[in-house]
C-alpha cells in the first residue's frame, strides 16, 4: 500500500511536539535527483520497520538550503499507514562534520610541527657556523696583545684548519638541506591550506532534519520516501556535432552539471528538465502606458503656484511593472514554449563542490541542407554550414557545440536555441578541400570636372575559387560594394563578371557558384568611387 501526501510544513523550534511512542532516526539514501536550470529536486529513501501504533521517523543530515515548503513524504508498506504531518528543524554545527576536513587539518598540523623542527635545526646549524668562524678568527675582532700561552705547531695548525673547513662545510650544507626541505614543506602546506579553505567554504555550517509523524495499523516493513527541493544545482547543455561532408548531422546532447547543494549524490538516477522554476508561472498584468509631456515655452509662462503643470508626466510610470517586464523578456527558455524532461541512462555520482560533471542525454540525427559559404574579404577560407529543422521532441537550448567532420575536430560553434520545428544553423569550420583568393589588381585615381572638380578612384578586384574535392560543391560567395553615407559620394560604373545573383540594401553581393571536381573559377568586380575634391573619404582600401 502506498500513502503519499504533500505536506504544508511549519517550523517549530520553541515548543517541540511531545515525543511519540517510537522515534526512528535515519539519514536515508539519495536515490534520484531532478535537476532544473536553477535548483534540484531530491528523493531520499529509507527502509523502515514499524510496529503497531504511533511513530516518528526523523530524516537527518539534510542540506540547510532545502525549501521547507517543498517537503513531501510518501510511504510504501505492508500495512495501513496514516501520515499525520511533518516538522522541519535546523541544527547548527559547532564544527565541521566533514571527515576530509579533519584529515586535512591533521596533515596541516603535522606539517607545521615538521617545519618548526626544521627552524630549530637551521638555527642550530647557523650557530655552529658562527662558532666555527669565530674559532677561525673571522669575527673581525682584534687579536690579543698578550703573548700566547701555547704556540701551536704546523701540524696542529693543519689539523685545526681541516677541522674548521670540515665543520664549516657540514654546517653550511646542513643549513641548505634544511632550508630546501622546509621550502618543499611550505609549498605542500600552502596546497593543503588552499584545499582546506575550499572545503570549509563548501562545508555545511548547519543541517536540517525532517520529522514525520505517522500511525501504523500493524507491524510491517516498508520504504519511506522524502522529497524536497534545494538550491545550489543547475545544468547547461553542451553538444558534439558530427557530419561527413553532406551526410547526416549527428548531435550528441549532453548536460554539464554544477552541484553545490552541500550533499553528495552517490549512484543516483538523474533527470534533467529544461523548465526554469525561477520564472514566475503567472503572467504579469499589463499596466497603463503613460505618455508624459514637457514644454519649455509653457514653463516660462507658468506661475510659481502652478508648478504641477510643468512636471514631466513620464516620471509617473510605476517602477514595479518595468521590473516584471524585464524579467519576463530575458527568460529565453520559457519564451520557447516547450519544456523537456530527460531521464539520463544509468546511475551517476555527483559530489557537492566537485568539478563539473558531464552526463550524456540523447543522440539526435538530422537531415541537413549542407552549404559552403565564403567571404574572402573577411577570411581566406571556405566554411561548411549545415541547416536543418529540429524534428526531435526536445528543445535545443543555447550552448557550445564541438564540431567534427569525420574524426577531425574543426572547432567550437555556438548553437542557438531552437524549439521542435525550428530551423538550426550550425557551422562546421573551414573546408581545406577548397580554396579561395581575393586580390586588388588595380586602383587608379582620376580628376574630373572643370567648374566643380571631383576625384574618382577606380577599383578592380579578382576572386579565384577552386574545388579540390572529388565531388561537386555549391558555394555561396559574398563580397561587397562601398555604401556611401553622403549623397555627394557615389559608387558608379559597377561591373561584375560573372554577374552576381543578389545585391541587397547594404550593397552585399552574393554569387551562387557550382564547382565541379577540380574546377577553378574567376570573378572580377569593378567599381568607381567619386566625391567632391574637398571631401576626405575613409574606409576604402
Amino acid at each position: 500500500m502506498r500513502i503519499s501526501i504533500a505536506l504544508m510544513v511549519s517550523l517549530s523550534f520553541a515548543s517541540p511536539t511531545p515525543a511519540l511512542s517510537s522515534e526512528i532516526r535515519v539519514e536515508g539514501k539519495v536515490d534520484s535527483v531532478s535537476i532544473y536550470r536553477d535548483r534540484a529536486s531530491v528523493k531520499r529513501v529509507a527502509d523502515v520497520e514499524t510496529t503497531v501504533g504511533a511513530h516518528t521517523i526523523v530524516f537527518e543530515n539534510l542540506p540547510s538550503g532545502l525549501y521547507d515548503s517543498s517537503v513531501r513524504v510518501s510511504a510504501r508498506t505492508g500495512a495501513t499507514v496514516i501520515i499525520k504531518g511533518a516538522r522541519v528543524s535546523s541544527v547548527e554545527l559547532s564544527e565541521s562534520a566533514n571527515p576530509e576536513e579533519a584529515a586535512l587539518t591533521g596533515k596541516i598540523e603535522k606539517l607545521n610541527r615538521e617545519i618548526k623542527k626544521l627552524d630549530y635545526k637551521i638555527t642550530a646549524r647557523k650557530e655552529q657556523l658562527k662558532f666555527v668562524e669565530k674559532i677561525a678568527g673571522s669575527d673581525g675582532k682584534k687579536a690579543s696583545s698578550s703573548p700566547p700561552l701555547y704556540r701551536p705547531t704546523v701540524a696542529d695548525l693543519n689539523k685545526l684548519l681541516d677541522m674548521i673547513y670540515g665543520r664549516s662545510v657540514e654546517a653550511g650544507a646542513g643549513v641548505l638541506d634544511a632550508q630546501t626541505e622546509q621550502e618543499s614543506m611550505k609549498k605542500e602546506l600552502d596546497r593543503l591550506t588552499r584545499e582546506l579553505n575550499k572545503l570549509k567554504s563548501q562545508s555545511r555550517k548547519s543541517l536540517k532534519s525532517v520529522a514525520v509523524d505517522f500511525v501504523s495499523a500493524g507491524p510491517a516493513k516498508g520504504v519511506f520516501t522524502l522529497e524536497y527541493t534545494t538550491p545550489g544545482a543547475y545544468w547547461e547543455p553542451v553538444y558534439t556535432a558530427r557530419t561527413e561532408d553532406s551526410d547526416d548531422v549527428r548531435v550528441g546532447y549532453s548536460a554539464m552539471i554544477h552541484q553545490r547543494t552541500g550533499e553528495d549524490w552517490g549512484n543516483v538516477k538523474v533527470a534533467l528538465s529544461t523548465a526554469n522554476p525561477l520564472l514566475s508561472p503567472s503572467l504579469p498584468d499589463i499596466e497603463p502606458w503613460i505618455i508624459g509631456a514637457y514644454s519649455p515655452m509653457r514653463e516660462q509662462k507658468t506661475k510659481k503656484g502652478d508648478m504641477a503643470l510643468m512636471a514631466p508626466q513620464s516620471m509617473a510610470a510605476p517602477a514595479p511593472a518595468k521590473e516584471e517586464e524585464a524579467r519576463t523578456d530575458t527568460a529565453e527558455v520559457a519564451s520557447s514554449g516547450a519544456y523537456a524532461f530527460f531521464q539520463a541512462p544509468g546511475r551517476h555520482t555527483i559530489k557537492s563542490g566537485a568539478d563539473k560533471t558531464r552526463i550524456p542525454v540523447v543522440e539526435l540525427t538530422f537531415k541537413p541542407e549542407t552549404t559552403y559559404v565564403t567571404i574572402p574579404k573577411i577570411s581566406p577560407y571556405i566554411y561548411m554550414r549545415s541547416k536543418f529543422v529540429n524534428n526531435s521532441d526536445y528543445p535545443l537550448l543555447a550552448g557550445e557545440a564541438q564540431t567534427f567532420v569525420g574524426d577531425s575536430l574543426t572547432g567550437a560553434s555556438q548553437l542557438k536555441p531552437a524549439a521542435p520545428g525550428q530551423e538550426v544553423k550550425l557551422d562546421f569550420g573551414a573546408d581545406e578541400g577548397m580554396k579561395v583568393e581575393r586580390k586588388l589588381i588595380k586602383k587608379e585615381r582620376a580628376d574630373k570636372g572643370i567648374v566643380q572638380k571631383r576625384i574618382s578612384v577606380h577599383y578592380v578586384y579578382e576572386i579565384k575559387l577552386e574545388n579540390f574535392k572529388k565531388t561537386e560543391r555549391v558555394v555561396e560567395l559574398k563580397d561587397q560594394l562601398p555604401l556611401p553615407q553622403n549623397e555627394e559620394v557615389r559608387v558608379e560604373d559597377v561591373v561584375a563578371e560573372p554577374k552576381f545573383d543578389k545585391r541587397d540594401e547594404r550593397n552585399i553581393l552574393t554569387w551562387d557558384v557550382t564547382l565541379k571536381p577540380g574546377e577553378k573559377k574567376k570573378f572580377r568586380l569593378e567599381f568607381t568611387v567619386s566625391s567632391p575634391e574637398d571631401f576626405y573619404l575613409y574606409g576604402l582600401d
